[in-house]
């Protein structure tokens, strides 16, 4: 599906359930802010707990 910029021009009341938007974003993983998301320090537990269960492998 095709998406049209008059499509991203809709405003979009805020939600508390969601982090903020960057709307500007010229790439998908700029739109939102990983860390608003997952908090920096949980981030990097998930990355370390996930190392160690490769290295299992």
């Amino acid at each position: 599906a095709e998406i049209l910029k008059e499509d991203l021009d809709i405003e979009v009341q805020p939600s508390e359930d969601l982090p903020p938007c960057n709307r500007n974003a010229s790439t998908v993983e700029d739109v939102y802010n990983i860390h608003d998301i997952i908090p920096k320090e949980l981030l990097e537990i998930l990355e370390s707990k996930t190392e160690e269960i490769l290295e299992l492998d």
